[in-house]
């Protein structure tokens, strides 16, 4: 999605300051992927359900530590950034070093740092 934005950034630049392209990096975000067989048409169901050891045990965490929906706070520095015709909205702090210390990686092209964001 952010390849496709920054495309569309650079096409959109030489035809004048009307369309703007943000791409908002929220952090992560509770979106249920793992319950996804839910929206699964009856007859594409499995006999039995299934149950993936890592589904269940990584489920858990998540619910418990991302909320589903962004605060009030985060809700208008995203607003603002769109405003102030910013490319990248990104989170803040934590999440934010998080991706310099990835983006270090590839400028190193060293192996990933495991420094999930707290």
């Amino acid at each position: 999605m952010v390849a496709l934005s920054e495309a569309l950034f650079h096409e959109l630049a030489g035809r004048g300051p009307h369309v703007g392209v943000s791409v908002l990096c929220p952090e992560a975000v509770d979106t249920r992927i793992a319950d996804a067989e839910r929206n699964r048409p009856a007859a594409l169901r499995p006999a039995a359900p299934v149950e993936l050891p890592e589904r269940s045990s990584s489920r858990r965490p998540l619910a418990r530590r991302w909320p589903r929906h962004p605060s009030r706070r985060d809700r208008r520095a995203r607003v603002r950034g769109i405003r102030e015709r910013r490319f990248y909205v990104l989170a803040e702090d934590a999440w934010r070093r998080a991706a310099e210390l990835r983006c270090e990686d590839i400028r190193l092209a060293r192996n990933p740092t495991f420094a999930p964001p707290v």
